[in-house]
């Protein structure tokens, strides 16, 4: 290795498409972004939300390249590439290596309806051998949909993959997942690690076993980057392609969350809670118990579709803004709450829980102007957040601090409200692009620059900003986050 290698690491989250470019000692070189082309509808009743894995895959070929160009004229030369993507849904291809129709992400609630067709045994079956609740934006409840009701879509499926892997696949050619997003997509054994027949038939999709990738560290070289993807992003053919990562475990490592009893919060697109553990298993309250990308540490979660994306609702559908989040976060402040503000309910793309609960704004007046119902909105996600990190506290985590990461983790405000309302201190990454440097991190240990991923992190990670509880505020958002759960029972919410 040299001076001139840098790292490529692609993050592709529900809502944006990143590429990055960090020199080998995790150096950030050049970033550049575009909005994930994400096509939402509803019909029936349930929220549709698809994307066109032909449209993502351009979409990524262009930051890609505007970045790849960046580093060639700071003398750099890409000598390995990352993707950390979303988790869940589905991404299928035929075999020939062709888009089976459009993806389906975790945000997709068509296929709840075969919720309630499983029976209790065999969701109980599914949940204790999987460490996953059954949820509708998961692959195996996806596909079920899909057998039903396209079959011919569900029968032209040769292999399943998640998004980093159909992403990674298009970049080197080779069918492969790693440990993480397996584990969290409710299909694996966790005890064996591997695609265990059993949770295939419990769900009625058991030829689909045959069409799960092979396992993977994220940490391993899954293949090179091909002559037609060196054409279309502009990275050197030849390039090493590591295995990659599930976003969760990407954000979790590159926040600094290591150690076991570690906590982090991701305030992204989807409102994500991880414990860091020694052991999967199967708990109640929580989402899911996954394998981290090595295979040997894990992560307790508990998670919605409750966070940034309502924000980002408010800013563009209600405000018609394309990016005001600076413009309402300089404004706001954190004394400007009282025990009369308004409440806002974050479910503009799925709920809290298995109930299907819809967003609303409760306790207006004449009083209330944009910046008060930003304040709502804010306070309504870390209500969300809250109720995700009081789970894992029934599952035995003992939280004495808590990392903080995703979009809304850059807002001092939203760092300080969630600080008060938890009554615990708050700690914000000074790494701005999380996701990117746990792919970072995975990828200069694949080349052997460090011994592994937990030693590259704490090489970088440098004074963080720290938020500590206020006892009085504490109260105050205590009293009103109690009220908000009472109001969360009101039958108008379902």
């Amino acid at each position: 290795m040299n001076r001139s290698d840098a790292i490529l690491a692609i993050d592709t989250g529900l809502s944006a498409c990143k590429a990055i470019v960090f020199r080998l000692d995790g150096e950030l070189v050049a970033e550049a972004k575009r909005m994930t082309p994400v096509i939402s509808s509803t019909a029936h009743g349930q929220r549709i939300s698809e994307i066109d894995m032909a449209q993502l895959w351009n979409t990524i070929c262009e930051v890609v390249a505007e970045v790849v160009a960046c580093a060639k004229q700071a003398g750099l030369i890409v000598s390995c590439v990352g993707v950390c993507g979303h988790g869940n849904g589905l991404y299928g291809i035929d075999k020939d290596g062709n888009p089976v129709n459009t993806a389906i992400t975790s945000m997709d609630c068509r296929a709840v309806t075969e919720l309630k067709t499983i029976s209790e045994e065999k969701r109980s079956f599914v949940q204790e051998t999987s460490s996953q609740k059954l949820w509708a934006g998961q692959p195996g409840l996806i596909l079920r949909w899909l057998k039903k009701n396209r079959p011919e879509q569900y029968h032209n499926i040769c292999h399943i993959l998640f998004c980093k892997d159909y992403l990674s696949f298009r970049l080197c050619g080779e069918i492969a997942s790693d440990y993480g997003d397996s584990s969290a997509s409710g299909l694996l054994e966790q005890k064996s690690r591997t695609f265990g027949q059993p949770i295939f038939d419990a769900l009625d999709i058991p030829d689909a076993t045959a069409k799960m990738p092979a396992l993977l560290r994220g940490d391993a070289i899954r293949g090179h980057v091909t002559a037609e993807a060196s054409r279309q992003t502009g990275i050197t053919e030849g390039t090493p392609v590591i295995g990659g990562m599930f976003d969760v475990d990407a954000c979790v490592y590159g926040s600094g969350a290591i150690e076991p009893k570690d906590v982090c919060s991701i305030a992204g697109t989807w409102n994500v809670n991880a414990a860091v553990s020694s052991a999967v298993n199967y708990c109640a309250p929580i989402r899911q118990s996954i394998w981290r990308t090595d295979g040997q540490a894990s992560l307790r979660i508990d998670s919605s579709a409750t966070s940034a994306v309502n924000i980002d609702w408010y800013l563009q559908s209600v405000l018609e803004k394309n990016n005001g989040h600076d413009e309402f976060a300089n404004q706001v402040a954190i004394d400007s709450y009282s025990l009369q503000s308004p409440y806002f309910f974050p479910f503009i793309a799925g709920s809290l829980d298995e109930r299907d609960r819809k967003a609303s704004l409760l306790g207006l007046d004449s009083s209330c102007d944009n910046r008060k119902i930003y304040d709502a909105v804010t306070e309504g996600i870390a209500f969300a957040h809250r109720a995700h990190l009081e789970n894992l506290e029934d599952c035995g985590v003992k939280m004495k601090t808590i990392r903080l990461s995703g979009g809304l983790g850059k807002s001092a405000l939203f760092c300080q409200l969630l600080a008060d309302l938890c009554a615990i201190q708050v700690i914000r990454s000074d790494v701005d692009q999380v996701g990117a440097f746990g792919i970072w991190a995975s990828a200069v240990t694949a080349l052997g620059v460090y011994p592994d991923m937990a030693t590259a992190i704490r090489s970088r990670l440098g004074t963080r900003k720290q938020y500590a509880p206020d006892r009085e505020r504490h109260k105050l958002f205590y009293t009103r986050y109690n009220k908000f759960k009472e109001y969360m029972q009101c039958p108008s919410l379902i």
